[in-house]
Formats: structure tokens, C-alpha cells, sequence
């Protein structure tokens, strides 16, 4: 899981920025806990304020260890939650560097506030242990000393968030370091390839702030994604090795198609679709999953539900930049055609998630990212086959 200062986040930042959505709070609505999807997309709110009831609870999810549940229904757009960083460190050239550094901010903490950073999740993957405790032995430290450290930096490797990028000179010659953060309540929530929740934690300095990218009903678990969602499951559950699981999410076992289901039926209900329309592309199709984010779109365009439909553009846009990476290896022309398809649906996409949410906003600046990828692959590709 990973995302780095313009400030030391350990560092109590002033206040926190203001978005356009942070300046001007929407008053929730009475909701049916029932019938969060069929309400009408007008009385949808945008929540970007520091709450201190965030909208889930952290408890046992079955085979995950803990997890986040939605404590009541929850809108696309919705603020889940903006937590401040209060512990980080540099991502150094050495371990004992990092080491040291990290030791040296988690010593500015309470009691309390280590006691609840030891009490997350630790990596146990052997090498990484024995690693840790082969620099700790060059400290000298007492023997409580070194087992709370090493603990300390297990924690570290099993939840950190990038927060700043650090600084380069244009050799690539580091001037400022990256740096790590650890957040108690970002680090408690579980990953999926098909996740409904967003996060960032460089947009405002020294916080991580996340956001509903669906209509989630209360019970529900919240999920972040902890890789980029490759189209090929391999790829996923590759990448998923290095945190030590195998991801068995709705999207790598079986789409969960509760969510599908109820885009759909709030289509029926308006008429927006016949009876027998289907939404649920099977698994025999050609390309399941595109074909399963193509009707998310066409339902929420349908609907006209603004904050459903911007984060279903992004993830159908999303998907093609990375199928792409793959159709270049066959098919050059159809790479640049999902390229093109990202590129119109991120132009489309980008005035919907500003008017919503604000220029400034960190899901707004990741579509501009995307757009620019894809541009900048679409170049590539041209270049490399001589097309003008």
C-alpha cells in the first residue's frame, strides 16, 4: 500500500487545505437504509469534512483478520474518512537509516499512540524479519528495546502509505527524500480488485483521504485497492504475493454482482430499460469484466447519477490504458484504439468530477493523470509503428 512532504507529516500541518467540496458541505438527506441505490443522483451529497463519525466500524472480516464495515448507507462522492498522519519516516537508501528515522518519530508518540501502531497488522515474511533484526543488532539496543523496534518496522513494511515523493535533481540525484506514512485507521482497511472505495494521501498534506466511488449500503465492507487493477487476475495476484496473500476478492473469485444487480434494477424501475434487459455480462463472454465496467456505464449514464457515473467512466478508462499494455503485444491498432476509447471517456469524465467535487480535488488530479498516460501512450505506440 503505498502513495510522500512538502512537510514532515509527523509535523502538525496548519490547517488542513480547502477544497471546493470541503468549502461547501451538502446536507445528507434522509436515506431508506433499504434503498440506497434508488435514490435520485440530485440528492446524492458530496461530504469532504474532518468528521469524527466516520461512516464504518472496524471488525472481523472472515478470512481478512479486521476490516472496515459501512455503519450506515453511503453515496459515491461521500468523504469515508481523512485521517492525519502521525508517524512517518524517509524511504532511505539503507534500512538503518530508515530505521532510525522511523524509531525517532515514533518516539515523539504517547504511550497510547504506540500501543495502537504496534497493534496493526506486522509483515512475517521471513526475510524481512530476519533482516530487520540483523540491522537492529548493529544498535545495541536491550533486548525489550530491539523487540519493540523490530516490531515497529514489520508494521511499517505491512502498512505504509508513500506521502511525498521527495525531490530529484534532473540527473535523478536525490535531494529530498521520499517519505513512508503509517495511518491507525487507512491501515485497517482490506484490499479488492474491484474496490469501492478511493484513496490518496499526497493530495492534502499530511493526511490520507478517502472516498465512496459507489453507492455502498450499510454492512457492507469498504475496500481499497492496494496494486494497480491489471486486467489479468496472474498479474494481480503477482503483484498481491508481495503482501504476503492470495487475493480471493469478488473480482478475482466471481464478480459481486449485488452492485450490478441494483444499477440495473434502478434502471427497470425508472423504465430506462426493458424487463428482460440483462446486466450482468457472463462469464463465457469474450471480455467479461470490460463488457461488466461498459454496462456500469451505460446504467449510470442512463441514471444519470453524476458522482456513479464520473467514478464509472475512471474505472472503465482505467482498465483500457492497462489492457493496452498487453494488446501491444499482438495488435498495435486495437491498443490504440482502447487508448483513444480511455481518452474520450476521461474527456467526458474530468468536467463531471470537477463540477462535482472541485478542480483541486485528489480523485479530479488522478483522472488528469490517466489522461495524461494515456496520451502519452498513444504517443509512444505511434512513434514505434511510424504513424503520423
Amino acid at each position: 500500500m503505498a502513495e510522500p512532504p512538502v512537510t514532515n507529516p509527523v509535523e502538525d500541518p496548519v490547517d488542513v487545505p480547502m477544497t471546493d467540496a470541503v468549502q461547501n458541505p451538502v446536507e445528507e438527506p434522509a436515506v431508506d437504509p433499504m434503498d440506497v441505490l434508488m435514490e435520485d443522483p440530485v440528492a446524492q451529497p458530496v461530504q469532504n469534512t474532518i468528521d469524527d463519525s466516520e461512516p464504518f466500524e472496524v471488525r472481523e472480516s472472515e478470512g481478512k483478520g479486521l476490516g472496515c464495515f459501512a455503519t450506515r448507507d453511503i453515496f459515491a462522492g461521500n468523504q469515508i474518512l481523512l485521517e492525519k498522519c502521525r508517524l512517518s519516516c524517509g524511504n532511505y537508501a539503507t534500512r538503518a537509516q530508515t530505521v532510525d528515522d522511523l524509531v525517532k518519530n515514533y518516539k515523539k508518540l504517547s504511550q497510547e499512540e504506540k500501543n495502537q501502531y504496534l497493534s496493526l497488522y506486522a509483515s512475517n515474511k521471513w526475510e524481512h524479519v530476519r533482516d530487520i533484526h540483523h540491522t537492529l543488532s548493529e544498535f545495541g539496543l536491550p533486548i525489550e528495546e530491539k523487540e519493540e523496534y523490530a516490531r515497529l518496522y514489520l508494521v511499517y513494511l505491512g502498512n505504509c502509505f508513500a506521502v511525498d515523493d521527495g525531490v530529484r535533481d534532473q540527473d535523478g540525484t536525490i535531494l529530498v527524500e521520499a517519505r513512508d506514512g503509517i495511518y491507525l485507521k487507512a491501515s485497517r482497511f482490506n484490499h479488492s480488485c474491484d474496490p469501492n472505495v478511493t484513496y490518496s494521501a499526497m493530495q492534502i498534506p499530511g493526511y490520507w483521504a478517502a472516498t465512496a466511488t459507489r453507492n455502498i449500503k450499510k454492512g457492507t465492507e469498504l475496500c481499497i485497492t492496494y496494486i494497480p487493477l491489471f486486467p489479468s487476475r496472474e498479474k494481480r495476484q503477482r503483484r498481491l504475493r508481495g503482501w504476503g496473500f492470495t487475493c480471493r476478492c469478488t473480482r478475482c473469485e466471481g464478480w459481486d454482482e449485488d452492485y450490478d444487480k441494483d444499477l440495473l434494477e434502478a434502471c427497470r424501475m425508472r423504465g430506462l430499460v426493458p424487463e428482460g434487459a440483462e446486466g450482468i455480462p457472463q462469464e463465457d463472454d469474450e471480455e467479461p469484466e470490460h463488457a461488466r465496467l461498459r454496462r456500469r456505464v451505460e446504467l449510470a449514464e442512463k441514471l444519470q447519477w453524476q458522482h456513479t457515473l464520473f467514478f464509472s467512466y475512471h474505472d472503465l478508462a482505467v482498465y483500457n490504458i492497462f489492457l493496452s499494455t498487453d494488446l501491444r503485444k499482438t495488435d498495435a491498432d486495437e491498443a490504440l484504439t482502447v487508448l483513444e476509447e480511455a481518452v474520450h471517456i476521461l474527456d467526458t469524465a474530468i468536467p463531471i468530477g470537477v463540477q462535482l467535487y472541485g478542480d483541486n480535488d485528489a480523485t479530479v488530479a488522478d483522472a488528469r493523470d490517466d489522461l495524461k498516460s494515456a496520451h502519452q501512450k498513444i504517443q509512444r505506440i505511434k512513434n514505434e509503428e511510424g504513424i503520423v
